[in-house]
């Protein structure tokens, strides 16, 4: 079984993937039809605040146990917005979405798709639902525990 710390390390590295990929990419042929190192909006909103709210929610799960929860809801909400982002950026830029990018190349296209936004965003959402259970049974499972009693000790007469 997975530690909590493991699932939050592989969620740290998939949100700084997510959110570096669309700067780096160009450098290997895996663009979203702009130059490397090239900053938007659509960047910025898609990716870098994804990928963010992943880094972060993660590292809060490596933590004190109180945050664990707050950061992992975060990171699930990092993850949802990977995948459901691009859907609404059309609204607020009225341009098409990153995901929607073509190049002509099916196979790149669908990779493009799957290591941009679906891919990234899935994984980061299963691992972070998969330990926020976990997170439940570890508090149930502790408030279930009896409390230890401590026996006073007799008096010295």
């Amino acid at each position: 079984m997975w530690r909590i710390r493991t699932i939050a390390a592989f969620i740290i590295l998939l949100g700084a993937w997510g959110g570096i990929v669309p700067f780096v990419g160009p450098l290997f042929r895996f663009g979203a039809g702009t130059p490397a190192w090239t900053w938007t909006q659509t960047f910025a909103y898609l990716s870098v605040a994804a990928g963010a709210a992943a880094v972060i929610g993660g590292l809060m799960m490596t933590m004190v146990r109180g945050t664990a929860w707050v950061g992992d809801v975060l990171a699930l909400a990092g993850g949802i917005w990977f995948v459901v982002g691009p859907v609404f950026e059309p609204l607020w830029h009225g341009s098409a979405s990153l995901a929607a990018a073509s190049t002509g190349a099916r196979w790149i296209d669908v990779a493009r798709v799957i290591g941009y936004h679906d891919g990234v965003g899935l994984l980061v959402a299963i691992l972070a639902g998969y330990a926020l259970g976990k997170l439940g049974e570890f508090r149930r499972r502790v408030a279930a525990e009896p409390v230890a009693t401590t026996t006073a000790m007799p008096e010295a007469a």
